[in-house]
């Protein structure tokens, strides 16, 4: 017998057309991103329009934000690709709304409104702030390097230039007398009143080329000018494809083109925060900006902020001492071995310098454990942007480039906040509303229960003696919960209450009897 299999008519023809929206599943990113941008404050888009009647109607602001927006959601930063994605695929097709925008139309609309684009990031944060997925306890920050549209061989030191010019300087004049004398040749052969032609290419390219190098000297010398140098330095380089990128060392130990982008990341849910972008290849000098424009998006200075060994030095731990702000960071590369160094004991020492002070934080157990918050919080939200697509920039210029950073930090937040919306908190991580409380509805007449939610867990911990090995694991999943509902926030999935296992003790206790009916072992508590 045949296998059968289902339906199959590529030419079949429908009765009704069919929505586009019914093409993309229900709680897909393309509608998260519809619904968000609908409640943004675009005026500082719209406005721009007001007043301009020339020319045909353009496209309207609030589909191309939501078609930018999604793009640099799923990783997609190209104008040409976010151009045939709108034609092909349904979830950008459903935002367009059957609008079909070229390239141009899509980078043209980027850069005229960048600014207002990047000042998006505020209102995501603010709709994060809403959805509790800050908490502003823990703050890390750290840097990635980023390659810039400019190829690092296009750079040329201040030395090398000086060479160049006078190479094509004489190379310009060799070429100036070979003319005049074809001109002398020519005019003894045709007259003097015969007409001559155009300089050649080469000489029109060689000059340009001796343009560019003597205003990038000119800009070197400027700067030097500044830095109180009276010329620059040999080594000092300037790239010809983009002047304000600069040649530093990226992550894998070779020498890329590019920028320093900084980000600070909330613990809580791997939310950025605050973002900037500078030529300078340290971080040292990023740090006090940094926590200064956390204080300013979350509106009060974060708990604790933790970085790493590049952001360390006297200066910065002085400044942070007079902020209300708790530091964890490392004063140099640690080696990486299975034996703990030993913690420090007794009193600190009056002759430490700051750093010193930091270095012996760092060897206590709780400065260890809060230290080590910065490699699983701000790490894997720079390989998160970078995966889905960030390998360099597509705009030159510093200003641009901050600008695109932000546009790709949006699209991060976006993708988080996409996770956790309508997704509640399960009951399941935590005892009912009654026993949080400390007066269980069931046994609420019953003394043995603490009276306020403070004494709770103490209490759970004397009766621990009492239980079994695994009602002891149960135990430890009470008091910590599963790792994505511990903080009050996540994607638990209730489950219904199952039979007790397990025995826990002869007499009756109204505690024990909820936890042994509700609570699983810690790596199903919550489904999550």
């Amino acid at each position: 017998m045949p296998k059968t299999f289902r339906p199959y008519d590529p030419d079949q023809m429908l009765l009704l057309p069919q929505s586009v929206q019914d093409w993309v599943p229900a709680g897909d990113m393309a509608h998260f991103i519809g619904e968000v941008v609908d409640v943004f404050d675009l005026s500082a888009i719209e406005n721009a329009y007001e007043g301009d009647l020339r020319g045909y109607p353009p496209y309207h602001p609030r589909m191309m934000t939501k078609l930018w927006m999604y793009a640099y959601a799923v990783g997609t930063t190209s104008s040409r690709k976010v151009a045939r994605l709108a034609q092909r695929d349904v979830g950008f097709m459903m935002l367009a709304a059957g609008n079909k925008p070229d390239h141009r139309t899509l980078s043209d609309f980027r850069l005229r409104h960048l600014q207002a684009l990047r000042s998006l990031f505020m209102q995501v944060l603010r709709l994060c702030q809403k959805k509790d997925l800050l908490q502003g306890k823990h703050v890390a920050i750290d840097g990635t390097k980023v390659k810039a549209n400019a190829s690092k061989h296009s750079a040329m030191s201040y030395g090398r230039m000086k060479q160049e010019e006078q190479h094509i300087t004489k190379e310009i004049d060799d070429w100036f007398d070979e003319t005049d004398r074809v001109d002398a040749d020519e005019d003894g052969r045709y007259g003097r009143d015969k007409s001559g032609d155009e300089l050649p290419e080469e000489l029109q390219t060689a000059e340009g080329r001796r343009k560019a190098i003597h205003e990038a000297m000119e800009e070197l010398e400027r700067e030097a000018k500044e830095a109180g140098k009276a010329e620059p330095d040999d080594k000092a380089q300037r790239n010809f494809t983009d002047p304000e990128s600069r040649i530093m060392r990226g992550g894998d130990g070779s020498f890329i083109q590019g920028y320093n982008a900084q980000a600070a990341v909330d613990a809580k849910k791997q939310i950025i925060v605050a973002t900037d972008l500078t030529p300078m290849a340290s971080d040292a000098p990023q740090l006090i900006p940094m926590v200064d424009r956390v204080r300013k998006n979350l509106g009060r200075n974060p708990d604790e902020i933790s970085a790493d060994a590049g952001y360390c030095s006297e200066a910065n731990l002085a400044k942070l001492s007079t902020r209300d702000v708790e530091p964890y960071i490392a004063t140099g590369k640690g080696r990486r071995s299975y034996r703990l160094p030993t913690a420090p004991r007794g009193r600190i020492p009056q002759h430490l310098t700051l750093r010193e002070r930091m270095s012996r934080k760092l060897l206590t157990k709780h400065g260890r454990s809060r230290y080590r918050l910065r490699q699983q919080v701000v790490e894997p939200v720079f390989g998160q942007i970078k995966n889905k697509g960030l390998v360099r920039f597509l705009l030159r210029g510093e200003e641009k480039c901050s600008a695109e950073w932000d546009l790709h930090c949006i699209g991060h937040n976006l993708s988080k906040l996409h996770q956790a919306w309508g997704r509640p908190h399960s009951p399941r991580c935590s005892p009912p509303a009654g026993v949080r409380a400390g007066l269980p509805g069931d046994f609420s007449h019953n003394p043995a229960f603490p009276a306020d939610a403070s004494t709770f867990m103490p209490r759970l911990r004397d009766r621990q003696p009492l239980l079994g090995r695994a009602a002891r694991e149960d135990w430890r999943a009470l008091g910590q919960g599963c790792r994505r509902c511990a903080d009050g926030g996540g994607a638990g999935v209730p489950r219904q209450p199952q039979a007790p296992t397990r025995t826990l003790i002869a007499s009756p206790d109204p505690l024990m009897h909820w936890l042994v009916r509700t609570v699983r072992p810690p790596r199903r508590i919550g489904n999550c």
